[in-house]
């Protein structure tokens, strides 16, 4: 995701910061949806929500 937003031009300093938000995100929403909520959340579970943390910023 880094990577991605310092191909858009974004300074490292922002993409690192913008990154994390958006994984934070993406983590508390899949964390919230229904499904095994006694094992870890697992990265296919965040990257499902990944579009949706982004379109929120």
């Amino acid at each position: 995701m880094i990577g991605a937003l310092l191909a858009s031009g974004l300074p490292a300093g922002e993409a690192a910061a913008a990154a994390a938000f958006v994984h934070a995100r993406a983590a508390a929403a899949a964390a919230a949806d229904p499904g095994p909520q006694d094992a870890p959340t697992s990265a296919s579970r965040i990257l499902a929500h990944i579009r949706t943390a982004l379109a929120r910023l």
